[in-house]
């Protein structure tokens, strides 16, 4: 059992983890909006960029010189737009059960991604989940008079991600006495680290028809409910962890949040 005043730290990923990608992250979807009016040159470049960050055949640090170079100077009502894109393809209620969840477990949220924070800010705040959140760490844009400059970058790597979820635990450690049970939640590769660091790790695949859940190593989730359902499952052998019941609104008349 773990102690009452113990606290549980949930660290997500961003992109496929907290919305679904069809097909292109929020990274990708914004570096093409940013070269619609750019020349054929340019928009040949950054799509050639897209296509070859899907195929996995750029690292991090190949498709973020990209990004930043065609995104610099874009107007900032651009991430707006990205925005309502992911929206639509997650629903506007499909992060209304981590709002449900902090109800019964004395948890802290963060977001550890290589994504831009600027875009995470964004959509937590469109999906009304913000104020459940800590810190928010990523690449994040400087805006300048209403147009995107320079960036600062907090995770360049997947190590980066268990890094940085130590510190987060740590972070918490040192205010209540007590390390917190952590948990990691992720889409890919680049989250395997954080997962393998956390005491417990979920995998999500928004679309997968088959369990995956051997061949990753973790439990699966295909949806930010399914993660929620998982995270209560591991958490029922340490219910000091959890909050005593109280009487909620039926999940049915939730749906429509």
């Amino acid at each position: 059992m773990c102690d009452r005043r113990r606290t549980v730290l949930i660290a997500f990923d961003f992109d496929g983890t907290l919305y679904p990608l069809r097909p292109y992250d929020s990274e990708q979807r914004l570096l093409m909006k940013a070269v619609e009016n750019r020349s054929p040159q340019e928009r040949t470049e950054a799509m050639q960029a897209v296509r070859n960050d899907m195929e996995g055949l750029l690292s991090l640090g190949e498709f973020t010189e990209t990004y930043v170079r065609f995104t610099r100077h874009a107007p900032e009502h651009l991430l707006d737009e990205i925005v309502e894109d992911i929206r639509s393809l997650a629903g506007s209620s499909a992060l209304v059960p981590l709002r449900i969840l902090r109800d019964d477990v004395d948890a802290e949220y963060c977001v550890i991604s290589c994504g831009t924070v600027n875009l995470i800010e964004r959509y937590l705040l469109r999906m009304d989940v913000r104020r459940s959140f800590g810190a928010l760490f990523g690449k994040t844009f400087e805006i300048i008079d209403g147009r995107i400059g320079d960036i600062s970058i907090a995770v360049s790597g997947p190590q980066d991600k268990a890094f940085l979820l130590e510190a987060e635990a740590a972070r918490i450690a040192s205010r209540t006495g007590i390390r917190p049970l952590t948990i990691a939640v992720g889409d890919g590769p680049t989250d395997i680290p954080m997962l393998r660091h956390a005491d417990f790790g979920i995998i999500v695949d928004w679309d997968e028809m088959e369990d995956t859940t051997e061949r990753s190593g973790f439990p699966l989730a295909r949806s930010v409910d399914g993660i929620c359902t998982l995270v209560r499952d591991f958490l029922a052998t340490k219910e000091d962890c959890m909050r005593p019941h109280r009487h909620r609104t039926p999940r049915n008349r939730l749906s429509n949040v």
